[in-house]
């Protein structure tokens, strides 16, 4: 017998019997899993153990049976299935409680992000405002002596809410808290703050401020990325709410699945639907934990939004610290916080 036949089963084989082998080595686990002890010329070996596992796990990925922290080859795509009338039950339910911060954060946003009124005065009409500074005309009597004044309002910022809506959202906001876990209102989980702060800037931005805004929520499923359209630049905030409130829904009744966190992904999709906007400012504002799949990948979305004019500003939820880098970070422990750091975070940039 060669070397590849030795007992130990380590070698290669040289007689084309590789299939054996590892059918060898699949029984002697199976044995073994069933409580059976090897005789000592069969006992496992630990290389044996974690290569059979590896295969296993390899094989299970590619037939799409278990989720890769970020899938190779994933696509991400549009998903509308989130959008459509809502009880709201859920989000006045939010709205309500949250009326102290949305008030304190409309204040904060008011004098930064809404659009500006632009007069624009028109001399030398022929109809209109009587136009004293043309003394010369009123003097000769022209008919040209008036002078018209309009005013315009344009939506000079376009914002795009990019909401992590993975599996880590659903632990604890304050991970050093010694409070009891089953005491919300002290101790949220990050996807309530995440919601939270979706809630109050919506109100915050409503119907008359003068800025576009669209949101969007993302996270994978397997080889999947899906981005959650709640509402998008043309809708209004009755869109918004219902888009947000179906989420909340879901989720509280367990119909929604969540998966990793493809922050880099996500945010490059989200820019592609800015980048060609006419808006002055353009804010990619993403509400996170801060724990993507791939750093890297989001720390270089950010970087290439930024030369392309962009601005990108992420809401850490809860206490812990971000694990990429961003032009822009404010970690929000708790709601009460959110106008404030968000105020600092937006003045440079408006």
């Amino acid at each position: 017998m060669d070397e590849a036949g030795d007992d130990d089963g380590h070698g290669e084989s040289t007689d084309g019997s590789d299939e054996d082998d590892t059918d060898a080595r699949e029984e002697r686990i199976r044995q073994a899993a069933q409580g059976h002890e090897p005789e000592d010329q069969d006992r496992l070996d630990i290389g044996d153990i974690l290569d059979q596992i590896g295969e296993i796990a390899e094989k299970l990925e590619k037939e799409g049976c278990i989720p890769s922290p970020t899938p190779i080859g994933s696509t991400v795509r549009l998903d509308r299935t989130l959008q459509g009338p809502s009880d709201l039950g859920h989000y006045n339910s939010a709205r309500d409680r949250l009326a102290g911060v949305t008030s304190t954060l409309a204040g904060s946003l008011r004098s930064l992000v809404i659009a500006r009124d632009v007069r624009r005065r028109s001399p030398n009409r022929e109809e209109g405002q009587l136009d004293m500074r043309n003394i010369t005309a009123i003097a000769t009597m022209s008919p040209d002596i008036y002078a018209r004044t309009t005013i315009t309002r344009s939506n000079n910022t376009a914002i795009t809410f990019l909401g992590d809506v993975s599996v880590s959202m659903t632990e604890f906001a304050n991970d050093d808290d010694d409070t009891p876990i089953n005491h919300r209102q002290s101790n949220p989980r990050r996807i309530d703050l995440y919601f939270d702060a979706k809630i109050a800037l919506t109100e915050a931005l409503g119907p008359a401020r003068r800025v576009v805004t669209r949101y969007l929520a993302y996270t994978n499923h397997y080889n999947s990325i899906p981005l959650y359209l709640l509402k998008d630049f043309t809708d209004n905030i009755v869109t918004a709410r219902a888009g947000i409130d179906r989420l909340m829904s879901q989720m509280a009744k367990s119909q929604f699945q969540m998966g990793g966190t493809p922050t880099g992904e996500a945010m490059l999709e989200a820019w592609s639907g800015m980048r060609a906007r006419k808006e002055d400012k353009k804010i990619l504002i993403v509400i996170t934990d801060g724990e993507p799949n791939d750093g890297g990948l989001a720390e270089r979305a950010a970087a290439m939004i930024k030369q392309e004019g962009g601005f990108v500003i992420g809401v850490s939820v809860g206490s812990q610290e971000p694990q990429f880098e961003m032009p822009f970070w404010v970690t929000v422990p708790t709601i009460q916080e959110l106008p404030t750091k968000l105020l600092t975070a937006l003045r440079p940039i408006l």
